[in-house]
């Protein structure tokens, strides 16, 4: 009897540690593009010491690159290579209008998070398989 309160117990604690890891997963990668807008833009704010009036610039620079880039995956979700060609051509567009917001110095600063962000996306994309 004990045994099988035991095992009763493990596999309880099992399936309850696995359900937190991937409800953990989902809700982090469900942000809305006004989560994520806010959030670069305020770590585009701190590391690129941005002025208030840059800020203002910036924000909804980066509210548009996310909301096409959710729209390019909602309408193409099948065709993976004519989203990444989608992504590609709204980053392209982004970085050119970032680059009217930012100083020259700011935007060497900003190419190179962006280079940080992208090796950490694939590092962890490679952790996960």
């Amino acid at each position: 009897m004990k045994k099988l309160l035991f095992a009763a117990f493990a596999l309880l604690f099992t399936f309850g540690s696995a359900m937190a890891q991937d409800a953990g997963i989902s809700s982090k990668s469900k942000k809305t593009p006004d989560e994520r807008s806010a959030s670069l833009t305020k770590k585009m704010t701190k590391q690129l010491g941005l002025d208030e009036a840059q800020q203002q610039r910036v924000g909804p620079i980066n509210l548009d690159r996310f909301k096409k880039i959710e729209e390019a995956k909602a309408t193409n979700s099948s065709n993976k290579s004519e989203v990444q060609s989608k992504v590609k051509a709204i980053n392209e567009e982004y970085n050119n209008n970032i680059k009217g917001v930012l100083s020259a110095e700011q935007f060497t600063k900003f190419l190179a998070m962006e280079e940080e962000m992208k090796k950490k996306a694939f590092e962890k994309k490679q952790d996960k398989h």
